[in-house]
């Protein structure tokens, strides 16, 4: 077979293929029937490079620096209180050390409990700020997606190949940062239960 011959035969199955793939309507709803627009945005790289995402990471870091230091104090205060008690061993009674080492170990255990809900709760309130970031960020989309008469949005994640005029990320990040610059991370510690 010669070049030519074999780049009509690739052009006809091409076409047939795209044929086999249009959608069928019936007869009467032609009028309805609209061909996809289709467009890409990379939520993920917006999510993460956006003014408002990096506000909150920031915020949810300061938190958690501060919550840190104040365990690392509690814990270091229980350190000294296990050797405060090991030095008192040798003048307590046996039942008076069990007793004051079970109690001791309550509190470790509360200040552990603690710490893992201290942890949740700002996890949970950061996932909230991202949540708000999220809202508007899928706003400004369909916005733009209107705007541009595209009825089809997909993530970039999930395509492999897409033309850079598909691509409507940097606008959407654009205007992301233009009607949510920040968003706060609120945290409110409650009790450990």
């Amino acid at each position: 077979m010669t070049k030519p011959r074999l780049t009509a035969i690739a052009a006809s199955l091409l076409l047939a293929g795209l044929m086999a793939l249009a959608p069928l309507a019936p007869a009467g709803a032609q009028a309805d029937w609209m061909p996809p627009r289709i467009a890409v945005v990379d939520m993920q790289g917006i999510l993460r490079e956006a003014a408002a995402a990096q506000a909150a990471r920031a915020q949810m870091d300061k938190i958690a620096g501060e919550i840190q230091v104040d365990l690392n104090g509690r814990e270091e205060q229980l350190r000294q209180e296990e050797q405060a008690l090991q030095q008192q061993r040798a003048i307590l009674s046996t039942e008076a050390f069990a007793e004051r080492r079970q109690a001791w170990q309550q509190k470790a255990a509360g200040l552990q409990r603690e710490a893992r809900t201290i942890r949740g709760q700002l996890d949970e309130s950061f996932k909230g700020a991202m949540r708000q970031v999220q809202t508007v960020l899928i706003e400004e989309i369909s916005t733009l997606s209107r705007e541009r008469g595209v009825n089809l949005v997909l993530p970039r994640s999930q395509i492999v190949i897409a033309a850079n005029e598909l691509d409507l990320t940097t606008e959407a990040m654009a205007r992301l940062n233009a009607r949510l610059p920040t968003v706060t991370v609120d945290f409110k510690a409650e009790p450990a239960q």
